[in-house]
């Protein structure tokens, strides 16, 4: 029978992670690695920084607005 793919667990992973290494450590870690690299960044000026950095060495940036959604539910 074939495995499910590692997103199949995605969920379970990313509270397990949050519970162990705690929110502060966690969302740092995720920055530097998968979030990294796909946003530029939080703010504007930080986006436009990296949009720079990126042009700089013949990268053209794409701005996508991601709509996202709570997978449990929760409203914040």
């Amino acid at each position: 029978m074939p495995q499910p793919c590692p997103t199949y667990y995605q969920y379970y992973l990313m509270t397990y992670g949050k519970n162990i290494l705690r929110k502060r450590i966690f969302e740092g870690l995720m920055r530097k690695t998968f979030y990294g690299q796909f946003v530029g960044g939080q703010t504007e000026s930080e986006f436009l920084f990296t949009a720079r950095k990126l042009t700089e060495v013949g990268i053209g940036p794409l701005l996508a607005i991601p709509m996202e959604e709570d997978a449990t539910g929760n409203q914040t």
